[in-house]
């Protein structure tokens, strides 16, 4: 009881001596905020221009920025925008929560129809692996509940009607069901596990769909030592924390995760001249591109193939398929079936809302 009530006293000590600071830096600012010719001094302009005489006022505002978002750390468990704070550690991208985060296109369905029709008359097929997000698959560990509760069946059901294959993940992802974590706490993507567990889901569909490429080899999964990670949401909370309110403890990964066995692994360079036969390209996001979670390792050990690996970090899914089907390494490796990894959040949940359908 007594330790509560202390940290109920340094709360309110703090909070106060923010907002008297932020008091007297307003007040102050807002006294250099005159009418200057640039239109009447509506209660909007006001505002903006408030704004931008307090950001122009504060020589020293990296630091208070910094002093404001430990207090907002400290107070309210809040970090900088950009971030959602979860319980028991757990942190989500804001991106989860916006109807489009950007690093998307107008209509993907549309879009997803095109590249099939594309790569169709190549003489290839197309799959998509629809990743759920880390906030729908951890939901309880939300302050409010999941965002748009039906955006994933959504997806799944207009690439249905566009006749474009997609693999249900939902059910690879669910933690109970795999043992374990399937995502990384302080980080956006998949765990280890959650990627071995997607390789798994995409291997019995692409058998039940008779789409599964013949194996050529038997590959076993190598993992490199185990380390300390600090995932990428961390940026979005302040770097020392508070002294009564510590940061999540970062993920522990492997530096890496590789196969053994099979073919020698595969190089790009010679890819593009056509100098390997890879039967299955990859495309998509950093849930493919790293080596961390092990993706494409796990799935080439479930096929038993080797595979062209295409994914890119920082660009979403639709920019690394262009540049695929730009790049003719498709083509010259002799690919008939192109997994395209599509994070869910990339969907606009404008662009998948039916005129017959219940609200997001």
């Amino acid at each position: 009881m007594a330790e509560n009530a202390d940290k109920k006293g340094w709360r309110t000590i703090l909070l106060g001596g923010a907002l008297a600071v932020a008091g007297a830096l307003g007040v102050w600012t807002l006294a250099r905020v005159t009418p200057d010719g640039k239109g009447p001094l509506t209660v909007d302009t006001a505002a903006a221009r408030f704004q931008d005489s307090f950001d122009k006022a504060l020589p020293f505002r990296g630091g208070a920025a910094e002093l404001w978002a430990r207090a907002r750390w400290a107070l309210f468990g809040q970090g900088y925008r950009g971030v959602v704070v979860g319980t028991d550690g757990w942190l989500f991208t804001a991106e989860e929560f916006q109807d489009d985060p950007g690093l998307s296109v107008a209509d993907p369905v549309a879009a997803a129809a095109a590249y099939q029709r594309r790569l169709a008359e190549a003489g290839m097929t197309l799959v998509i692996a629809l990743v759920p997000s880390k906030s729908r698959v951890y939901a309880g560990n939300l302050p409010s509940g999941a965002p748009w509760p039906r955006r994933y069946e959504a997806a799944l059901e207009a690439f249905g009607r566009a006749g474009v294959p997609a693999v249900d993940l939902r059910p690879a992802m669910d933690p109970t069901a795999a043992g374990g974590d399937t995502f990384l706490r302080t980080d956006t993507h998949w765990s280890p596990l959650g990627a071995h567990r997607a390789a798994e889901s995409v291997r019995a569909y692409l058998g039940s769909a008779g789409l599964a490429p013949e194996p050529e080899a038997s590959f076993s999964v190598a993992r490199g030592s185990d380390a300390p990670y600090p995932g990428d949401l961390l940026a979005y909370l302040p770097e020392r924390g508070a002294f009564f309110r510590a940061l999540p403890e970062p993920d522990t990964l492997p530096e890496s995760i590789w196969t053994e066995g099979g073919p020698a692994a595969f190089d790009l360079a010679s890819a593009l001249f056509g100098a390997q036969v890879l039967p299955v390209a990859l495309v998509g996001t950093s849930y493919t591109a790293s080596a961390r979670w092990g993706f494409e390792a796990f799935l080439q050990a479930e096929l038993g193939v080797g595979t062209l690996n295409l994914a890119a970090e920082g660009s979403g899914p639709f920019t690394p398929m262009d540049q695929a089907l730009g790049g003719g390494a498709l083509e010259a490796n002799g690919v008939r079936l192109v997994l395209w990894e599509v994070p869910e959040r990339y969907l606009p949940v404008s662009s998948l809302r039916a005129d017959d359908q219940p609200r997001f």
